[in-house]
């Protein structure tokens, strides 16, 4: 990777309800728009984890540049 590659993360966030028997629920996806590699989240607390978790890859790699 080059280093503006690893200077960033981008996604696409898509969020949506879905109406289940037993009431209704979101769905959360994050694309990464480069790979089209694709996370997929029930609530806002992995959401969130991931995003940190991301974060801290991020910070360790630009240590490293």
């Amino acid at each position: 990777m080059t280093e503006n590659e690893t200077n960033y993360r981008s996604f696409l966030l898509r969020l949506w309800c879905q109406v289940e028997a037993d009431g209704q629920s979101y769905r959360i996806i994050l694309v990464d728009p480069h790979s089209d590699q694709r996370w997929g989240f029930t609530d806002m607390g992995e959401l969130t984890s991931f995003l940190q978790e991301q974060t801290t890859v991020l910070c360790a790699d630009d240590k490293n540049i």
